[in-house]
């Protein structure tokens, strides 16, 4: 699909003369047994009359729709006015990405509610066998209101399944939350069995002594999240990446806006080559804190080859930016940016894009107390590395199958290339530290290049002097202040409680906000508009001056990649090709200034920096919007790294 034709106005010629679109604000997910929301009131222009028309002729009846193929989904209006919606059970969709549709009592054309509703399969977050009844308690997510259940071994390369029986089975309707019991059958130990999950939708497979653990990288499970065709890989791309301005602007005119920053970028000449398949996967990792084995989450994206190719596929790692939310985790979110730049990347470049959630995040991290270790490269790093060496496990499996169709499962090549925006920018320089330093750990045989973008790598320098600045911050970014300092000091303890580094109310209200169920606007509200005011005034003077002894100025010391020393026995090093915004208001250029004089007096041969400019689009949303410039970058940099990765080999 070839959006770029139909851009035929700029987008200041577009807003005067379309002041709405059809599209409406939320995003959706569903699942058998899980109650999906839709407000009415997001609906805008012309939608809002067309819904309107609607009830006036009765309830209106909704459906999903991909291709040809159409699902009735069962609704009720609420006290509140919003409509309760339920997947049918007697014709349930199958996992994958739809559009969801109104149709009128009375036959009129039917229009669109929302262009991103995406219907999830079960996923096993947590399973535990009580030692004196033998009962095996599994816990997840979206499991539907009449899973099936089946043990599963291989044998001599063939899937043997024996049929369960289900006992105790909760599920909790608005948080998606489920829960069941079983009887192990004789003949199978718990430390070697694994199930399926089938909800109707979709199905997944999990070990089920994950939570007992084994080593770093291990491979626990997974959830098949559909296929997407080629020729829908840069739209996918886009409506995901509309996600990203949400905060800023409706939906009418998000999607339109992404289409335009898409067609401004590099981007406008990426056509999908290879149809894609989507995981969910499940793996272990080690914790931040204590060291110990915790399990995470993120997304595989895999190309689909032909029957009987020998083509071996790179591995890319794809590291998304800064997240609040479990709920807005690649792994969770019905539309997430950096998951749909992956998705058109590894469409058009043929690669296997692994997108981890990092601990914290993502699906795994559901019903537990982890918290995400924010802009900390070595937890993050290892995260990335752990799913990396994950995925090839899972390849390696033979309880994986690839999908129903019984594609091929790809062969790797040992090589990997590396990209990140933000905190995945961040995240992705700092691989060059932790993961090249142990490539056979993680199975490669070769880092080839990487594309960081607009990282905060200079964290003890140009962050901090954001962080103590006597003049007010903009709003959108006063976020990173409490994120870094909270998390630290979770990870690092030199800080017996909040009230010891954050000042008055601050060390009560702030650090609540960072479980993973608030937003960055919660935290942002909270904030004062002279961020330093949240520090302890005890600590303040030595963090200013960036006394050695001050702890808090030696959490971010530890964690600077602008000031990173690599050691001289590093093998064949990356080519690196750091990317940042000219006029970045969130994460200013000169980190990325001062992590390529790093890189050069550490004798980085293959490195070089491009500057990208502010285009009109990204004036104009910054003027009526306030959308940051940082945000409306990422087009640009996504587009010169998939030019700049695909030419590095």
């Amino acid at each position: 699909m070839d959006i770029t034709k139909t851009l035929k106005l700029g987008a200041l010629s577009w807003m005067l003369l379309h002041p709405f679109s059809a599209f409406s604000e939320t995003s959706y997910l569903g699942a058998p047994g899980y109650l999906s929301l839709f407000d009415p009131s997001s609906l805008l222009k012309p939608n809002k009359a067309k819904y309107k028309a609607a009830i006036k002729q009765g309830p209106p009846g909704f459906y999903l729709k991909n291709g040809a193929a159409e699902y009735p989904v069962a609704s009720s209006l609420n006290e509140r006015g919003i409509w309760e919606l339920r997947l049918d059970e007697t014709r349930l969709p199958p996992t994958g990405d739809y559009t969801l549709f109104a149709h009128p009592k009375k036959r009129n054309k039917d229009f669109v509610l929302g262009y991103r509703f995406r219907v999830a399969g079960p996923f096993v977050t947590h399973s535990q066998k009580d030692p004196n009844s033998g009962q095996v308690k599994v816990s997840g997510v979206y499991f539907g209101n009449s899973p099936t259940l089946s043990i599963i071994h291989s044998d001599h390369g063939q899937e043997v399944s024996t049929p369960l029986v289900i006992s105790e089975l909760k599920n909790d309707p608005t948080q998606g939350t489920s829960s069941f019991s079983f009887s192990l059958p004789n003949g199978y130990a718990f430390e070697e069995a694994a199930i399926r999950v089938d909800s109707g939708s979709g199905a997944g497979i999990f070990k089920l002594n994950a939570d007992q653990g084994k080593a770093e990288g291990d491979f626990i499970g997974y959830e098949p999240r559909g296929l997407i065709e080629a020729d829908d890989a840069d739209e996918y791309a886009v409506v995901s990446s509309a996600s990203g301005i949400d905060g800023w602007l409706m939906d009418q005119i998000t999607i339109f806006m992404a289409r335009v920053l898409w067609q401004d970028s590099p981007l406008k000449h990426l056509d999908g080559m290879y149809d894609v398949r989507m995981y969910n996967i499940r793996y272990l990792t080690q914790s931040a804190g204590d060291k110990s084995l915790v399990d995470a989450s993120g997304v595989v994206v895999v190309p689909v080859t032909p029957k009987g190719s020998s083509q071996k596929l790179d591995l890319l790692a794809y590291q998304h930016g800064t997240i609040f939310e479990i709920k807005r985790s690649p792994s969770t979110a019905s539309a997430e940016a950096d998951l749909g730049m992956a998705v058109a990347l590894s469409s058009a470049m043929g690669v296997v894009t692994v997108v981890p959630d990092y601990q914290g995040l993502g699906i795994a991290a559901i019903g537990k107390s982890v918290t995400h270790p924010y802009c900390q490269y070595r937890p993050l790093t290892r995260d990335v590395g752990n799913m990396l060496l994950a995925v090839q496990n899972m390849f390696a499996d033979p309880l994986f199958k690839d999908d129903p169709k019984n594609q091929p499962i790809p062969q790797l090549s040992g090589r990997l290339k590396a990209t990140g925006y933000s905190e995945g920018g961040y995240v992705t320089l700092g691989l060059g530290l932790d993961l090249l330093q142990n490539l056979k750990t993680y199975k490669l045989d070769r880092f080839v290049a990487m594309t960081p973008g607009a990282g905060p790598y200079s964290m003890a320098g140009t962050m901090r002097d954001l962080m103590v600045k006597d003049s007010p911050l903009p709003l959108d970014g006063r976020f990173y202040a409490p994120y870094v300092t909270i998390t630290m000091n979770n990870t690092y303890k030199g800080y017996r409680q909040a009230s010891d580094y954050l000042e008055g109310t601050y060390a009560t209200e702030l650090p609540i906000l960072f479980n993973g169920n608030h937003s960055g606007e919660e935290v942002n509200k909270m904030m004062p508009a002279i961020v330093k005011n949240i520090i302890n005034k005890n600590i303040l003077d030595g963090f200013i001056k960036g006394d050695p002894t001050s702890i808090l100025y030696n959490y971010l010391d530890v964690n600077d990649l602008a000031k990173a020393s690599y050691p001289s026995s590093l093998p064949d090093r990356p080519s690196i090709h750091l990317i940042h915004g000219g006029e970045d208001d969130l994460v200013p250029e000169q980190n990325t200034v001062y992590a390529e004089t790093q890189l050069r007096t550490e004798n980085w041969q293959k490195v070089d920096k491009e500057v990208l400019k502010t285009s009109t689009e990204a004036n104009i949303l910054k003027r009526i919007k306030s959308v940051p410039y940082h945000v409306t970058y990422f087009y640009r940099w996504a587009g010169s790294s998939w030019r700049w990765l695909k030419d590095h080999n």
